[in-house]
C-alpha cells in the first residue's frame, strides 16, 4: 500500500473533494439514476457532463449506449475515471474529456448528443454552476434531445432556532466590544450547511421558490421575489432550502429535510433574526451571485428590513 506522506495528502485533498465520497455511497441516488438513465441511452450518442468517478457514464454504457462522452475538468479525477472504466471494460465505449463546458469544441464532439445526463448539483442546487453548465452543453444537442434529469424545483421554508441563532447569527457587541464591521464581511443569505441534529421550528409552509425545465430555453441567470405566510409567532432566524430533482415523470430525487440522500441541508440567514408575528407577510428577493442562491432582500408586510 502507497505510503501517505504529508505532501501526498495535501495533493489529494486539493485535487479531489471529499464530497465525492458520500456521494457514490448514495444508494438511493445511484438506483434512480441508474433506472433512468437505462430507459433512455440505448443506442443513443451521450454526454455525461461532469463525469466525476465516470459512475454514470458507465451507467449509460451499461445500459446500450452507442459512445459517451465524459467530459470532467478536474485532472486527477480524470485520470481515476479512466482507471475504473479501463477496469470495468468500458473504454472503447466511454471517451473521458478534460475540459471545462465552456472550452468544448466539435473537435471534442464531433457526433451530436442524444441525451446530456448530469448530476452537478450541490445542496442547494445551483452552487456547482449547473444552470451555466447546462446551458453550455445544450448546443451539442440533436434538435429532439434530452437533458437529464428533465426538471427541478427549489423549495423552502422559514424556521426558528435557538441552536441556529446562538451559532450563526452574531450579535453587534462581544463583551462590549462592538464588532459591528466583522459582521459586514458576512454574504447575508448566503447558503450554509445545516447539521441535520439541530432542532428548528417552522415558521411558514414550504413554498416553491423557483422551477427549471432543463430541456426548455431558460437563462443562467435569475432574480424572483416569494412571498412566505408566517403561521405561528417567532423569530426569523433562516430559511431552509432543499430541491427536488424530476429525473423523468416518474422517478424523482429530493434532499428534503429528513431525507436519507448524501446532500446536506442548507440555510439561507439574514444578518439577524427578524421578528414576525402570525399573518406577516415575508417576501424575500432571490438571485443567484456566482452561481448560488442568494436571499438578498427580506421584507416583512413591504416593509425592508435588511438588505444584501
Amino acid at each position: 500500500m502507497e505510503k501517505i506522506t504529508h505532501k501526498r495528502m495535501q495533493y489529494l485533498r486539493e485535487n479531489i473533494p471529499d464530497w465525492h465520497f458520500p456521494m457514490l455511497n448514495d444508494k438511493q441516488r445511484n438506483k434512480v439514476y441508474d433506472e433512468a438513465i437505462g430507459k433512455v441511452v440505448n443506442g443513443k450518442i451521450i454526454m455525461d457532463l461532469g463525469t466525476g468517478s465516470g459512475l454514470l457514464a458507465m451507467m449509460a454504457a451499461r445500459g446500450g449506449a452507442r459512445k459517451v462522452y465524459a467530459i470532467e475538468q478536474n485532472a486527477r479525477l480524470c485520470q481515476v475515471a479512466k482507471a475504473i472504466i479501463h477496469k470495468n471494460g468500458f473504454e472503447d465505449v466511454i471517451h473521458i474529456i478534460q475540459k471545462p463546458v465552456d472550452d468544448l469544441t466539435q473537435d471534442d464532439i464531433p457526433l451530436s448528443v442524444d441525451v446530456i445526463i448530469t448530476e452537478i448539483f450541490d445542496a442547494g442546487l445551483l452552487g456547482e454552476g449547473c444552470l451555466k453548465s447546462i446551458q453550455k452543453a445544450k448546443k451539442f444537442l440533436t434538435p429532439k434531445g434530452l437533458v437529464l434529469p428533465k426538471k427541478a424545483k427549489i423549495m423552502g421554508v422559514l424556521r426558528t432556532s435557538n441552536e441556529l441563532r446562538a451559532k450563526h447569527l452574531l450579535p453587534q457587541h462581544i463583551l462590549g466590544f462592538d464588532i459591528n464591521p466583522f459582521l459586514e464581511l458576512r454574504i447575508h443569505g448566503a447558503l450554509e450547511k445545516l447539521n441535520k441534529e439541530v432542532s428548528y421550528d417552522n415558521l411558514s409552509e414550504p413554498t416553491i421558490i423557483k422551477t427549471f425545465d432543463f430541456n426548455s430555453l431558460f437563462s443562467k441567470e435569475f432574480a424572483c421575489k416569494v412571498d412566505f405566510k408566517i403561521k405561528n409567532n417567532g423569530k426569523i432566524d433562516c430559511l431552509g432550502v432543499w430541491f427536488t430533482l424530476y429525473l423523468d415523470e416518474v422517478l424523482t430525487l429530493e434532499n428534503h429535510p429528513g431525507s436519507s440522500l448524501h446532500w446536506d441541508q442548507w440555510l439561507l440567514f439574514p444578518p439577524e433574526s427578524i421578528p414576525a408575528q402570525k399573518g406577516d407577510l415575508v417576501t424575500i428577493a432571490f438571485n443567484n451571485y456566482g452561481g448560488r442562491l442568494i436571499a438578498e432582500e427580506w421584507k416583512i408586510n413591504g416593509k425592508r428590513r435588511t438588505f444584501f
